[in-house]
Order: C-alpha cells, then structure tokens, then sequence
C-alpha cells in the first residue's frame, strides 16, 4: 500500500469517527484543534506547543515539524483540519512568526497543558 492511499484511508476513517470537543468555553476552538492534531498526526505535546503559523501550508495541506535535533519534519494533513487550524490562526490575528496555540498571557503554550488537553478528551470524567 503506498502512501498516499493509507493517508487517504486515514483521513475517511477520522471523517467517519469525528467528534466534537466535549468541553465548552473559551478555549474550545483552540482545544479542537489541539486534539485533531493528536488524532490526526499523532503528535507529541511538545512539537504542538512548538508549531508557529510559518509551518503551516493549508493550501498544499502539510506542516512541518522540528524536533528537538533540529531536524525538520513534513506532515500531511486533511482538509478538514487545515480548514479547522486556518480558521483558528485567523481568528487570532496571530502573524507568520507567531506560535500557533498561545495562552491567554499570549506566550506559547505549555506542552503540559496540551497533554492535559488530550487527556482530558479521551477521558472526560478526570
């Protein structure tokens, strides 16, 4: 199976298995985003908290992300997703060398914080 026909096949079942963030408020929309990266792309914490508008493509619909060596990584995304991360930066006004998800101080956000995003949608009751 090549490449581009798992990444199809990925994106058809995260289509069909869509939920919505269950947790209302201010930071819902920041949090969606935040969890279909995980889901998507499974991501770590850290490269989310990491990830600044210059590394996003909607258009061509990838991002990268660096690691911690320094090394850069491409990652494909669905439409829904960069349709749902699109309309998150530019609800922010955030510019090109902005980090993407910032905290109310506007500072990048903690990658503690991500996970206990993530967390706390697989597992509402905590």
């Amino acid at each position: 199976m090549d490449v581009s026909s798992r990444y199809e096949q990925n994106e058809d079942h995260l289509t069909k298995n869509s939920t919505s963030f269950s947790h209302q408020g201010r930071n819902a929309a920041r949090n969606q985003c935040i969890f279909e990266l995980t889901r998507e792309l499974s991501l770590k914490p850290s490269h989310i908290s990491e990830l600044k508008v210059s590394d996003l493509f909607y258009e061509n619909r990838f991002i990268f992300t660096r690691r911690k060596n320094g090394s850069i990584s491409v990652k494909p995304i669905s439409d829904r997703l960069a349709k749902t991360i699109k309309a998150w930066v530019e609800s922010q006004n955030l510019k090109n060398d902005d980090y993407v998800f910032i905290s109310e101080r506007r500072t990048k956000i903690n990658r503690r914080t991500i996970w206990y995003i993530v967390r706390t949608e697989k597992n509402p009751d905590i």
